[in-house]
């Protein structure tokens, strides 16, 4: 995320309101209290440095701030638990805090419901005796359970300190603003990564799920069913009616196929009284038999004009729709129209183009001298409108990629038919594929969101305890779909900011924007 031009704005407008915050106790009586680097909020008079502990389980996190221990002494003592499937606070449930001494609880302490979202104050009494112990933290909701154990304390009549406490970093983002936006910790992951290779396409119709329409017989096109007109774009079903094909007669001026009509019924009259007669005189062996048969053929062909005329007489004048149904050959889209609405079209023509868009074909096009072959891609990776997904070859097949150059624009084809069955993808749409190429190397690797880019240059922000962060420059090596590679800057144990990256980097532009109260 670019963030050059947003710093001195957002840094005005700070500046402007101001970000002093009321660090006091709320109406519980809970204040923080505890001057861990996050500003004037400790105590008014000196003391000894608060204990900050950031712990994790599999499933959960806690950062729990509490006095620094004396033996036989109340101590101060909250915990911040945070379920880190979504960085959400824990808002019901219990927290049992206990010291332990040789695997034994000596006192014990029990929060059985939260002081408010995600944070327990339990009155938690140090051990009397002097001595080596640990602190143990149980937080229990319903099916939820998580265990935290942090030591060895050596307890006296002296404060004692945390144990391998973490420096604390230059950026203070507060539990309560992690928990109000999409947040996220993580490990970095070593993974393999193949070279990335872009390639512009466009989404085309797959020509295996693709039919054309063709005319029956020669005729004016209707693109007209039920009143709705058909338009490339239309999604249709199999053996829907989607237009007409109105044959040629029907084109004809509706005076001149009147009087064709009536001259046929005049033949036809005259075919006929021509045939009475002569069946009498057949009778009287006045004429031959085959005068009369004669007679009987051309009665049939003036009935057969007239049955014409007056057919191609009422696709004029009578039906609503006339005309012979043009039907969808598959389910899916009407992408093309070959033959305009109310032009003439030829029998055997193609009409329209209708394609299943539950498959598609990208059609790429590659530039550059740096052509992979075929076997080189590992996979095909696909990028729309800012969202970007992973098409592994398993969902997609790679029907060429550089197996014929154009001569004249020096780019190789990369056809791609691709699986589509929320229809998500359009017909029509620019895309873009990449194309991870060459053989995969094991790197140490991010989310693609945890990089932030500040004045052109990336950075990721590492947590150094609950709500204290640094700012690290890395420099990035290879990405793919959904993580990119560091090749310098973090350690493989750095518990980095994977969700929200952004909201840190603008809290650092003017300290803690969160008012720490609880």
């Amino acid at each position: 995320m670019r963030a050059n031009a947003i710093a001195p704005v957002l840094a005005l407008v700070l500046a402007a309101c101001g970000h002093g915050h009321d660090h006091g106790q709320e109406e519980s009586g809970h204040g923080h209290g505890h001057g861990h680097g996050h500003g004037a909020q400790g105590h008014a008079e000196e003391g000894p440095e608060p204990v900050a502990l950031t712990l994790f389980t599999n499933t959960h996190q806690m950062f729990v701030e509490l006095d620094a221990p004396i033996a036989g002494k109340a101590s101060g003592f909250h915990a911040h638990v945070t379920r880190l499937a979504d960085h959400q606070p824990a808002t019901a449930g219990s927290l049992t805090v206990e010291w332990l001494r040789g695997g034994a609880a000596v006192t014990k302490a029990v929060a059985d419901k939260v002081a408010r979202a995600g944070i327990f104050t339990p009155e938690l009494m140090t051990p009397p005796e002097p001595g080596e112990y640990t602190l143990r933290m149980t937080f229990a909701h319903e099916a939820e359970r998580a265990v935290w154990e942090a030591g060895p304390f050596k307890l006296g009549p002296e404060p004692a300190t945390a144990p391998e406490a973490p420096e604390e970093g230059d950026i203070t983002f507060l539990m309560e603003a992690q928990w109000k936006i999409p947040f996220g910790l993580g490990l970095p992951e070593e993974r393999p990564v193949a070279r990335p290779l872009p390639v512009p396409a466009v989404i085309a119709p797959d020509p295996a799920r693709s039919r054309p329409v063709a005319a029956t017989s020669a005729g004016r096109v209707d693109w007209v069913a039920d009143g709705r007109p058909i338009v490339v774009g239309t999604r249709v079903r199999a053996g829907e009616t989607i237009g007409r094909l109105v044959p040629a007669a029907a084109g004809e001026h509706p005076s001149t196929l009147e009087a064709t009509a009536s001259q046929a019924r005049i033949e036809l009259a005259r075919a006929r009284d021509e045939k009475a007669r002569l069946k009498g005189l057949v009778a009287d062996g006045l004429v031959p038999a085959s005068r009369l048969r004669d007679a009987e053929a051309a009665e049939a062909q003036a009935a057969a004009a007239l049955k014409g005329a007056s057919t191609r007489l009422g696709q004029v004048r009578g039906a609503a729709a006339p005309g012979i149904p043009v039907v969808a050959p598959v389910d899916g889209v009407v992408v093309e129209q070959a033959v305009a609405h109310g032009a003439l079209a030829e029998a055997g023509a193609t009409l329209a183009l209708v394609a299943d868009d539950a498959g598609v074909l990208v059609r790429g096009r590659l530039f550059g001298r740096e052509t992979p072959r075929p076997d080189e891609i590992r996979e095909v990776r696909l990028r729309r409108g800012g969202e970007q997904a992973s098409v592994t070859l398993e969902r997609a097949a790679l029907l060429n990629a550089a197996s014929v150059a154009d001569p004249v624009t020096q780019t190789t084809p990369v056809d791609v038919r691709v699986d589509n069955p929320e229809r998500r993808l359009r017909f029509g749409e620019a895309v873009e594929l990449t194309l991870a190429v060459g053989e995969e190397k094991p790197y140490l690797t991010v989310p693609r969101d945890a990089v932030v880019e500040i004045n052109t240059r990336p950075y990721i922000f590492v947590m150094n305890s609950g709500e204290s962060f640094s700012r690290r420059a890395v420099r990035l090596g290879p990405a793919d779909a959904e993580r990119v590679a560091i090749l310098e800057g973090i350690a493989p144990a750095d518990r980095i900011v994977v969700r929200g990256a952004f909201d840190v980097y603008v809290a650092s532009l003017a300290g803690t924007v969160e008012s720490h109260q609880h």
